[in-house]
């Protein structure tokens, strides 16, 4: 499906429950999620995970965005963005996938400012300080709640939750962990408050939730 996006245009922070590909065909635009802030132009396509939150900016250029439903979630379990050959895509859009999978050409989130540097820091440890990361760094606390808001529509400490949300959601496919280990190991205080924020977002416990995925991966 192919998405026509207006210059100025945002698309407020929401998520999709299954894996996909945007695949920019012209135009340009920024989007920042869980995943950090990355800059998207003609010829680039961003791999989504399930559940990655994010928001998108359009330019003065607007977008062209074909969508790309990813079949095989185990596949795509990490967000990243890399060079694909979009003429050969509209020429063959059924060899999508093959053309996907085969992109090697991996292009790093942006860090154009603190708030990417915060943002990445978050992503790599869900259990980060913020208050200490802000002296650290010579911000005031507020400073850095209203900057990172401003950039990624969300205040520093919620933009944490949502990357500890992701890391359970994460843990909780790939690994035998018992729930109780998960929530410890992701920054939870306990194991019902990470199950209230599983359920939150998906609509199902986190029991349910990895009986789910695991049905799907084997259909």
């Amino acid at each position: 499906m192919i998405e026509e996006h207006t210059a100025g245009a945002m698309i407020k922070r929401h998520w999709h429950p299954r894996g996909y590909a945007a695949v920019v065909i012209s135009g340009a635009y920024e989007e920042a999620g869980v995943s950090g802030r990355y800059l998207m132009r003609s010829g680039m396509a961003l791999i989504h995970a399930g559940h990655d939150v994010h928001l998108d900016r359009f330019g003065k250029e607007g977008a062209r965005i074909l969508n790309i439903a990813l079949p095989d979630e185990t596949t795509w379990q990490t967000t990243r963005a890399v060079q694909i050959d979009v003429d050969a895509l509209v020429r063959d859009p059924a060899g999508a996938l093959e053309l996907l999978s085969a992109s090697a050409a991996y292009i790093s989130a942006a860090q154009l400012d603190w708030p990417d540097i915060l943002a990445l820091e978050m992503v790599r440890d869900p259990t980060i300080n913020l208050r200490h990361w802000s002296m650290v760094n010579g911000l005031r606390p507020e400073t850095v709640s209203r900057g990172f808001q401003r950039v990624y529509g969300v205040t520093a400490k919620s933009f944490r939750a949502e990357v500890r949300l992701r890391h359970a959601l994460t843990t909780l496919r790939i690994s035998t962990y018992s729930l109780a280990e998960v929530s410890a190991m992701v920054g939870f205080s306990d194991q019902a408050h990470m199950s209230r924020a599983v359920h939150a977002l998906t609509g199902s416990s986190p029991r349910a939730y990895c009986n789910l995925y695991r049905t799907r991966s084997t259909d």
